[in-house]
């Protein structure tokens, strides 16, 4: 199952022919040296054609063209269309196919697609008695407070596995509309860890209000949600999945993934030991991020789950007590309850009296009848 080369999917509209064209041009050199196999553009029927030239050169480039009927469908996110273009990209690859997934508007560089095939870090067997994936997937970031907000925007792995990151589940439209930011992300990551770890059904409930809630200060918000055993079991689950089965890696190569770069740059620092320390300013903020935390590879993650965790690391220790104590069941209405009440602390702190009452009512009603009113 080792991989030689690499099949790049690339997907979306076709926003710049000319930047489109630069890329092309950008990887033109893998795929005469063999490291780049296949070459798939799935994207649809009225783009192309819409720029002179562009469907000449990418016959040159020697690139498969996959193009499919536009649809109107309504999702967060246009997810439904990124899935519908994913499933394509995907189909007919052999399951043992190593799988770069990029897009028309970002560039990653040749040199770190070279390291992705060269080193087989990147693809290492998954080895956990939960095992979902067989081998690890490469993301270059996750958010840091809320979990299962993973870096879609390019990814690599193997096609038996990425067939698992592919789901039209409507229920993320309805059920949990209140994920928010990120809900894109979250519903193509965390689906396949249902099955494994069923705390995550509870979390999905609650996500919109896990880590940081808009109209709420950020760290005062993320504070108070660390003080929930829920909250911590949360990212437990998370933090050992991430660890597990992903590969995260943003530092092999300077520029190594250009893209909305106010987020994909090093801002955050997450290399040490400390899970609190890191989780406020200055070390761990950067106004341009958009208010959410990023971390960039997995090294603050393997020392927080690792096992010299000690009694001046109580937070770090609670994340290990409870990863084995929750993330295997759902959470009882007592544990729901109290973290509802840190919530109703949290926005006691963040919002204006006459708020309080209704955020509080939503926060308790996301869970529907399972939660004693």
């Amino acid at each position: 199952m080792e991989s030689n080369n690499i099949s790049l999917v690339m997907l979306g509209l076709v926003r710049s022919a000319a930047q489109l064209g630069d890329i092309l041009d950008l990887y033109k050199p893998l795929q005469d040296e063999g490291t780049i196999d296949r070459f798939r553009l799935v994207t649809w029927t009225d783009q192309v054609d819409r720029h002179p030239g562009l469907r000449k050169k990418l016959d040159s480039h020697g690139i498969e063209l996959i193009e499919l009927p536009p649809i109107s469908v309504k999702s967060h996110g246009n997810i439904i269309q990124q899935m519908r273009q994913f499933y394509h990209g995907l189909l007919g690859l052999g399951r043992n196919t190593y799988v770069l997934k990029t897009r028309t508007d970002l560039v990653i560089d040749p040199d770190f697609i070279r390291i992705l095939v060269r080193e087989k870090k990147y693809r290492e067997k998954v080895i956990t008695p939960n095992r979902v994936f067989h081998r690890k997937i490469w993301v270059p970031y996750f958010e840091i407070t809320k979990p299962f907000y993973i870096s879609d925007e390019c990814f690599a792995g193997y096609v038996d596995d990425l067939w698992q990151l592919y789901n039209l589940d409507s229920s993320y439209d309805h059920q949990y509309a209140n994920i928010g930011v990120g809900i894109t992300h979250i519903r193509r990551f965390i689906p396949p860890f249902l099955k494994q770890y069923p705390l995550l059904e509870d979390y999905l409930n609650v996500a919109g209000y896990c880590g940081w809630r808009k109209g709420c200060e950020r760290f005062s918000y993320l504070q108070h949600c660390l003080q929930s055993k829920v909250y911590l079991a949360f990212l437990a689950v998370y933090y050992t999945v991430l660890n597990s089965h992903f590969i995260v890696d943003l530092r092999a190569t300077p520029n190594q993934v250009q893209f909305r770069l106010n987020y994909m740059s090093p801002s955050t620092r997450v290399d040490s030991k400390g899970l609190v320390n890191r989780m406020v300013p200055p070390l761990a903020w950067n106004n341009s991020a958009g208010g959410w935390l990023y971390g960039y590879d997995l090294t603050w993650l393997s020392n927080t789950l690792g096992s010299d965790v000690g009694h001046d690391r109580p937070h770090e220790a609670l994340l290990v007590e409870i990863g084995q104590e929750l993330s295997q069941r759902r959470t009882s209405t007592r544990e729901l309850n109290e973290f509802l009440d840190v919530g109703a602390n949290v926005i006691k702190i963040s919002q204006p009296q006459e708020k309080i009452r209704n955020v509080y009512h939503n926060l308790r009603h996301s869970f529907g009848k399972r939660f004693s009113q």
